[in-house]
């Protein structure tokens, strides 16, 4: 597991948007005759409401909401956008994007997919084009539409995947905080834990398919990915820390991908990460896939938790399995 040094990557800024539509679980309860409670999914999964899109809203349309929120607008640069929910198999999410903000620089749109993992995947990227290149600015999206891929009736994944998007924006010469170092890493599974059956290459939709609900998402062993959780991705994460020359201890505040509530808590106790040091806001927004620890990061930000002078540790991983980590540190005196 080695991790990518960063020299003059800065963050200039960070965004987020999340629908607004709020689902709570006796809604879904309700409206699929399901026979559940909505007080043991809170106490048990950690979650009382997520937030769904419009129906006529895509993954593009919330991106351009979380670009517009940033603080001086986007008018020219890379764009990598993280989607496991694109507006269409093509033309890519990013071109789509750029389209509707009206940019007419020729520099790249590319899509991403690394599922929860993948703004972490497109902030390498990101940060490797403008090493390498003259750009000065670059802006890392991820934007998810899970809302569409549930079975209302598969009481296993409608209570927690949502939709939302976030954004940050990259510059070479100054910024809130200095990128320090990343990490991306894939461990594919053969038994593909979580997976969506229908709808590419390998098994085309038909209205057979779609009438058997091949079309949504499935969570094939969800016990399996707890325990990768609990144990591959802890030690990942103190390889990673020591890989980088610092230690656990060296970090003010921890972002996880916001998969589950009662997991992040697990994750950060097992780390010896306290309660404040971490941002757990899945219990309102749900799981995202990749847009949902930008989502985190950017609340945590807005809400004061992260300060001048603070490390910043990103971690997230994604079914694949992908695994995605991003070490910040805040500037002394940046102001929001």
């Amino acid at each position: 597991m080695e991790v990518n040094f960063h020299k003059d990557i800065y963050l200039e800024d960070l965004s987020y948007y999340v629908p607004e539509r709020v689902v709570t679980n006796q809604e879904i309860i309700d409206a699929n005759s399901l026979k559940m409670k909505a007080d043991w999914l809170s106490s048990r999964v950690g979650i009382n409401e997520r937030r769904w899109a419009r129906a006529d809203q895509s993954a593009s349309d919330l991106a351009v909401e979380a670009i517009k929120r940033l603080k001086r607008p986007f008018t020219a640069g890379a764009l990598f956008v993280s989607t496991i929910s694109p507006d269409f198999l093509t033309p890519s999410t990013a071109s789509v994007i750029k389209q509707k903000l009206g940019l007419t620089d020729s520099l790249p749109g590319i899509d991403m997919s690394a599922a929860c993992a993948g703004q972490i995947f497109a902030l390498e990227q990101a940060a490797f084009r403008m090493s390498a290149s003259k750009d000065s600015d670059a802006l890392v999206v991820a934007t998810e539409v899970r809302s569409r891929y549930l079975d209302p009736t598969d009481r296993r994944t409608v209570f927690l995947f949502a939709d939302a998007a976030s954004c940050w924006r990259l510059s070479r010469t100054s910024g809130i905080a200095k990128l320090d170092w990343t990490l991306a890493q894939t461990r594919a599974s053969e038994d593909y834990e979580i997976l969506v059956p229908g709808g590419g290459s390998k098994e085309p939709l038909t209205s057979e398919s779609v009438a058997s609900g091949r079309q949504f998402i499935r969570m094939n062993d969800g016990a399996k990915i707890v325990d990768a959780t609990n144990t591959q991705l802890v030690d990942g994460i103190r390889s990673a820390v020591e890989k980088s020359g610092s230690k656990i201890e060296d970090y003010d505040f921890f972002v996880f991908h916001q998969g589950n509530g009662s997991i992040i808590r697990a994750v950060a106790k097992t780390l010896g990460v306290r309660e404040d040091q971490t941002w757990v806001c899945f219990d309102r927004f749900g799981n995202s896939s990749s847009a949902s620890c930008g989502v985190a990061f950017g609340e945590a930000f807005e809400r004061g938790a992260i300060h001048a002078g603070s490390r910043v540790l990103l971690v997230a991983m994604g079914a694949g399995y992908h695994v995605g980590m991003a070490s910040f540190s805040f500037t002394e005196g940046f102001k929001k």
